[in-house]
Protein backbone atom coordinates (compact mmCIF):
# COMPACT_ATOMS: atom_id res chain seq x y z
CA UNK A 1 0.00 0.00 0.00
CA UNK A 2 2.84 2.57 1.24
CA UNK A 3 6.47 2.88 1.52
CA UNK A 4 7.96 0.01 3.75
CA UNK A 5 11.32 1.12 5.04
CA UNK A 6 12.38 -2.56 5.61
CA UNK A 7 11.91 -3.28 2.27
CA UNK A 8 15.19 -1.30 1.62
CA UNK A 9 17.31 -1.21 4.14
CA UNK A 10 17.99 -3.79 7.40
CA UNK A 11 18.20 -2.71 10.86
CA UNK A 12 21.49 -3.59 12.46
CA UNK A 13 21.79 -1.42 16.29
CA UNK A 14 20.67 1.69 17.95
CA UNK A 15 22.92 4.57 17.51
CA UNK A 16 20.54 7.14 19.51
CA UNK A 17 17.74 8.26 20.93
CA UNK A 18 16.92 11.68 21.26
CA UNK A 19 13.27 13.63 22.04
CA UNK A 20 12.77 14.21 18.42
CA UNK A 21 13.43 10.73 17.54
CA UNK A 22 15.61 7.48 17.09
CA UNK A 23 18.52 6.79 15.30
CA UNK A 24 19.91 3.65 13.91
CA UNK A 25 22.63 1.77 11.75
CA UNK A 26 21.40 0.41 9.00
CA UNK A 27 22.28 -1.72 5.60
CA UNK A 28 20.39 -0.77 2.50
CA UNK A 29 19.47 -4.25 0.96
CA UNK A 30 20.61 -2.92 -2.44
CA UNK A 31 24.27 -1.96 -1.69
CA UNK A 32 25.48 -3.35 1.39
CA UNK A 33 25.90 0.51 2.62
CA UNK A 34 25.58 1.61 5.89
CA UNK A 35 23.74 4.54 6.67
CA UNK A 36 22.22 6.04 9.60
CA UNK A 37 18.77 6.34 10.02
CA UNK A 38 16.96 9.09 11.67
CA UNK A 39 13.21 7.69 12.52
CA UNK A 40 10.41 10.48 13.41
CA UNK A 41 7.23 9.79 14.93
CA UNK A 42 3.78 11.95 15.31
CA UNK A 43 3.53 15.13 13.00
CA UNK A 44 5.62 17.32 15.36
CA UNK A 45 8.26 15.20 14.65
CA UNK A 46 8.03 14.31 11.40
CA UNK A 47 7.79 18.07 10.68
CA UNK A 48 11.31 18.98 12.01
CA UNK A 49 12.66 15.47 10.22
CA UNK A 50 11.59 16.88 6.92
CA UNK A 51 13.24 20.70 7.97
CA UNK A 52 16.32 18.65 8.95
CA UNK A 53 16.16 16.39 5.61
CA UNK A 54 15.77 20.58 3.48
CA UNK A 55 18.72 21.56 5.47
CA UNK A 56 20.77 18.29 5.16
CA UNK A 57 20.73 18.37 1.43
CA UNK A 58 21.27 21.74 1.00
CA UNK A 59 24.21 21.81 2.86
CA UNK A 60 26.16 19.16 1.06
CA UNK A 61 29.66 18.91 2.54
CA UNK A 62 32.54 17.65 4.15
CA UNK A 63 31.55 19.12 7.47
CA UNK A 64 28.27 17.59 8.20
CA UNK A 65 26.78 14.11 7.67
CA UNK A 66 26.23 13.49 3.77
CA UNK A 67 22.22 13.39 3.16
CA UNK A 68 20.98 10.20 1.30
CA UNK A 69 17.50 10.37 1.15
CA UNK A 70 14.07 11.22 3.30
CA UNK A 71 10.82 8.68 3.00
CA UNK A 72 7.70 8.77 4.48
CA UNK A 73 5.06 5.94 6.19
CA UNK A 74 1.76 7.78 6.13
CA UNK A 75 -0.11 4.90 7.67
CA UNK A 76 2.09 4.99 10.56
CA UNK A 77 2.90 8.65 10.27
CA UNK A 78 6.35 7.87 10.75
CA UNK A 79 9.33 9.67 8.71
CA UNK A 80 12.85 8.11 7.90
CA UNK A 81 15.88 10.75 7.22
CA UNK A 82 18.69 8.01 5.48
CA UNK A 83 21.84 9.83 5.95
CA UNK A 84 25.79 8.67 5.88
CA UNK A 85 27.08 6.34 8.97
CA UNK A 86 29.81 8.27 10.43
CA UNK A 87 32.41 5.99 12.48
CA UNK A 88 33.95 7.24 14.97
CA UNK A 89 33.39 8.82 18.48
CA UNK A 90 31.25 12.28 19.41
CA UNK A 91 33.56 14.59 20.80
CA UNK A 92 32.19 13.97 24.13
CA UNK A 93 32.99 10.64 24.14
CA UNK A 94 36.50 11.68 22.96
CA UNK A 95 37.58 13.66 25.48
CA UNK A 96 36.11 11.42 27.69
CA UNK A 97 38.67 8.32 26.57
CA UNK A 98 41.50 10.40 26.18
CA UNK A 99 43.27 12.29 29.19
CA UNK A 100 44.83 14.91 26.85
CA UNK A 101 43.82 16.54 23.71
CA UNK A 102 46.86 17.81 22.68
CA UNK A 103 46.81 21.35 20.87
CA UNK A 104 47.81 21.18 17.54
CA UNK A 105 44.31 18.77 17.39
CA UNK A 106 42.32 21.24 19.36
CA UNK A 107 43.53 23.87 17.19
CA UNK A 108 42.63 21.43 14.21
CA UNK A 109 38.73 20.53 15.92
CA UNK A 110 38.19 24.29 16.38
CA UNK A 111 39.00 25.62 12.85
CA UNK A 112 37.13 23.19 11.60
CA UNK A 113 34.21 24.20 13.34
CA UNK A 114 34.56 27.69 12.80
CA UNK A 115 34.68 26.87 9.01
CA UNK A 116 31.66 24.22 9.45
CA UNK A 117 29.79 27.09 11.32
CA UNK A 118 30.47 29.63 8.99
CA UNK A 119 29.59 27.60 6.23
CA UNK A 120 25.95 26.97 7.69
CA UNK A 121 25.80 30.84 8.49
CA UNK A 122 26.56 31.63 4.75
CA UNK A 123 23.55 29.71 3.87
CA UNK A 124 21.01 31.49 6.37
CA UNK A 125 20.94 28.04 8.58
CA UNK A 126 21.58 28.77 12.58
CA UNK A 127 22.04 24.79 14.39
CA UNK A 128 21.46 25.90 17.75
CA UNK A 129 22.62 22.52 19.14
CA UNK A 130 26.30 22.73 18.88
CA UNK A 131 27.30 20.47 21.62
CA UNK A 132 30.24 17.91 22.15
CA UNK A 133 27.59 15.10 21.61
CA UNK A 134 26.56 16.72 18.27
CA UNK A 135 30.38 16.43 16.91
CA UNK A 136 31.37 13.72 15.63
CA UNK A 137 35.03 12.81 15.05
CA UNK A 138 35.52 10.07 12.10
CA UNK A 139 37.66 6.97 12.32
CA UNK A 140 40.21 8.95 9.78
CA UNK A 141 40.02 12.05 12.59
CA UNK A 142 38.19 14.12 10.48
CA UNK A 143 35.38 16.56 12.12
CA UNK A 144 31.96 16.84 11.65
CA UNK A 145 29.16 18.53 12.97
CA UNK A 146 25.74 16.43 13.32
CA UNK A 147 21.97 16.47 14.23
CA UNK A 148 19.91 19.68 12.62
CA UNK A 149 16.89 18.80 14.22
CA UNK A 150 16.26 21.95 15.66
CA UNK A 151 18.16 23.98 13.44
CA UNK A 152 16.27 27.29 11.27
CA UNK A 153 16.98 29.12 8.27
CA UNK A 154 17.26 32.66 9.41
CA UNK A 155 15.99 35.45 6.61
CA UNK A 156 18.52 38.25 6.67
CA UNK A 157 16.51 41.91 6.06
CA UNK A 158 20.18 43.68 4.62
CA UNK A 159 23.40 43.26 4.37
CA UNK A 160 25.26 41.90 7.41
CA UNK A 161 22.00 41.84 9.24
CA UNK A 162 19.72 38.83 10.44
CA UNK A 163 15.91 39.47 11.20
CA UNK A 164 15.84 36.80 14.34
CA UNK A 165 11.95 37.19 14.29
CA UNK A 166 11.30 35.58 11.33
CA UNK A 167 12.52 31.93 9.71
CA UNK A 168 12.43 31.19 6.13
Amino acid sequence: VGYKITNDFTFISQLGVGSYGTVKLAVNNSTGEKVAIKIARGTTSVDMLKSEAEILKDIESAYFPKYVDYKIEIEQNRAYLIMEYIEGDSLDQYLASNLRLEETLATKFLITLVRAIDLLHSKGIVHRDIKPQNVMITAAGELKLIDFNISKRICTSGRNSVDESSTC
